[in-house]
């Protein structure tokens, strides 16, 4: 069995909480830390931390309806 990932990217937090990518971008407006990795302009380079987002989510009354992403 993988190893659970511990760095997500936007999609993956969209399967996460079964939200949207525009609720993802909202977030980020009211805390949701990120980070950015370089990018070629072909992928999305936004990358959260495993336990900071369920944290964040947490706090905002949210929580994961799916761990398998």
């Amino acid at each position: 069995m993988a190893e659970p990932k511990t760095e997500l990217t936007t999609l993956d937090l969209c399967k996460m909480f079964g939200v949207t990518r525009t609720t993802i971008y909202n977030w980020r407006r009211k805390g949701l830390p990120y980070y950015k990795l370089g990018g070629n302009g072909l992928s999305d380079p936004t990358r959260y931390e495993l336990d900071a987002s369920v944290a964040f989510a947490k706090e905002i009354g949210r929580e994961p309806i799916n761990t398998i992403f």
